[in-house]
């Protein structure tokens, strides 16, 4: 026997400091703080923890759980005010034909919170589409939309957990936020995401009235893995890199055809087939020259959703349940709310430093101080314009800030500068007012006018409380229409509308019956993805597996490595000198 009997697993669990310490150890393991950092902190509450306990209390307090989690975790997520919604997978009795099984198969959920952003910032402009991986235990992919606030700080605007980037699960995405967020307000006219197969497949039927582009960065590094996989040596990669960038960068249609010839000559036939086939095809959807004449608010790349996926996996674990990475995304969401918050207060109350009061005076305190820094400039330029100038009703250059962004350039400008008063709101998009609200269709243009723009104070979303709020206002409405009515019409329409209440009645003690009798379950785990190469030898080992680009790019170092060995050792061999020996006398 060991001399102090305590030292025993078996005994360690049962002193009263324990349950402490592995309630304080969940909190810190769950904040991404290391075992070296949390024993400092636990030992200043004189609690203590060995290192593997600590590393496996996730794993060990988020083993497979029971029928009930699903259920915890809509009560959960309809408890913060959160909009979900779900797609299942049924197993079918071959003999019957009935279902025996129901089994969640993706899960898509968003915050009130959330559906205000997306129909202030988000409508008529851009988001960005996105999946990461290793978020739970369930192995589940995690896709997050991501937008562009008003101060240039993105935001998420939903998330899904899916089985795979196929078209059924990027269709179901799309249509729930049309049917929650953008069911009176204007869609995205830019959905801006990777070569995934399932997303290119979704957006014609999913969102015809938005744009796909591409993310240039994923473009040059598709053209890039062509070229290592095909041998080419590195330095002729070196030198091609410019070539590819000018390609993708080119801002102007000139430009683009130069760059497009150069590039083509320096490639050899096949690799120049392939850009034909594969890229100059998709040109308009992802070279400069084309995307920024998109309303998509200077976005080019994938960038800030990339970022946002960081951002948001620093409190995620592939060792965690599904329920435990809702809570942390939830948590994520009020983060998120307060530093908009912030940002957004701070342009009521900072003034930029240089900035001509004569353009800008009715906007200070009203337009946030990211939208001005895009205006200032076209008010300097406007200001320095030619004495013959005159103003012209609208911009009839084409200008990007307006087309990009809703502001409005130095040709729009030009009436407040030959007049001599301060640029009217009407010229700034409701997007960019402080506090401001989402606008219908149709109900916002460009111009000088006095005309009150509409903007939706109070609407979120119709299924707040349930859809308590639709049904409301659609007994209200009837009731009004009712009184109207005369009396024989007004017994003959309640007595319809008692009897359509009772068929819904029927069907939801159908739908209560068939959730008893067939409840829904969580999904094993995913399979491993086969598919990922190998991952990072050296480093952090909860780094991402190599993609591709990178795998091809190992390839050729590793080639590279290899041909410069074989001719150090063949030039060796050529300058070997040969040694005599002469005997002694």
């Amino acid at each position: 026997m060991v001399p102090n009997p305590l030292a025993y697993p078996i005994h360690t669990k049962r002193q009263p400091q324990y349950a402490a310490a592995v309630q304080q150890a969940i909190a810190l393991r769950g904040a991404q703080i290391s075992y070296s950092q949390a024993s400092h902190v636990m030992a200043a509450q004189d609690l203590t923890i060995n290192r593997a306990t600590f590393y496996n209390i996730q794993r060990d307090s988020n083993k497979r759980q029971e029928e009930t989690e699903l259920h915890s975790l809509f009560d959960f997520l309809t408890c913060k005010s959160f909009y979900v919604r779900s797609r299942y997978h049924y197993d079918m009795d071959p003999a019957t034909a009935e279902p025996v099984k129901r089994q969640l198969e993706q899960l898509f959920f968003m915050s009130d919170v959330q559906i205000q952003w997306a129909q202030r910032f988000c409508s008529s402009f851009m988001i960005e589409v996105d999946t990461t991986f290793n978020t739970n235990n369930l192995r589940l992919p995690l896709t997050i939309v991501t937008g562009i606030s008003n101060t240039g700080d993105s935001f998420p605007v939903a998330f899904s957990f899916l089985p795979s980037e196929s078209k059924v699960s990027f269709d179901f995405i799309f249509e729930n936020l049309k049917e929650i967020v953008w069911q009176e307000f204007p869609p995205p006219r830019v959905v801006i995401g990777d070569q995934a197969k399932g997303l290119i497949a979704s957006l014609p039927d999913s969102m015809p009235g938005s744009i796909g582009q591409f993310c240039e960065w994923h473009a040059f590094e598709n053209i890039k893995k062509r070229l290592q996989d095909k041998g080419y040596a590195k330095d002729k990669i070196e030198t091609t890199k410019p070539l590819i960038w000018d390609y993708l960068q080119a801002n102007t249609t000139t430009t683009l055809q130069t760059s497009k010839t150069k590039l083509l000559k320096a490639l050899k036939s096949p690799e120049a087939r392939y850009l034909k086939e594969h890229w100059i095809s998709k040109e308009s959807f992802v070279c400069r020259s084309h995307t920024q004449q998109m309303p998509n608010l200077g976005v080019y790349s994938t960038q800030r959703a990339e970022s946002m996926n960081a951002t948001l996996k620093k409190t995620l674990s592939r060792q965690i349940s599904l329920l435990e990475a809702c809570k942390r995304l939830v948590r994520a969401v009020d983060n998120f709310q307060a530093k908009l918050f912030d940002e957004e207060t701070q342009s009521m109350t900072v003034r930029p430093r240089i900035l001509d009061l004569n353009g800008f005076a009715t906007l200070l305190g009203k337009v946030t101080t990211y939208a001005i820094h895009f205006m200032a400039p076209e008010w300097a330029a406007a200001c320095v314009s030619k004495p013959d100038t005159i103003w012209q009703g609208s911009c009839l250059h084409h200008c990007i800030i307006p087309l990009r962004y809703g502001l409005p350039c130095r040709h729009w400008m030009l009436r407040s500068v030959l007049e001599g008063f301060p640029l009217p709101i009407s010229l700034v998009h409701p997007c960019w007012w402080l506090s401001g609200s989402p606008v219908l269709e149709g109900r916002w243009a460009m111009g000088y006018h006095d005309a009150a723009i509409d903007p939706q104070e109070c609407w979120v979303g119709g299924f707040r409380d349930r859809g308590t709020d639709i049904v409301m206002e659609s007994v209200h409405h009837l009731l009004q229409h009712q009184s109207q009515l005369l009396p024989e019409q007004s017994e003959r329409l309640m007595r319809q509308m008692v009897d359509n209440n009772n068929q819904i009645l029927a069907e939801a003690h159908a739908l209560k019956a068939r959730d008893q009798q067939l409840p829904a379950e969580l999904p094993p785990p995913l399979p491993p993805n086969l598919s990922l190469q190998a991952k990072k030898q050296k480093g952090n080992t909860r780094k991402r597996a190599l993609t591709g680009a990178e795998v091809s790019e190992h390839q050729q170092k590793a080639m590279t490595r290899a041909q410069t060995r074989a001719m150090a050792v063949k030039g060796s061999k050529k300058t070997k000198c040969r040694v005599v020996v002469i005997p002694k006398r």
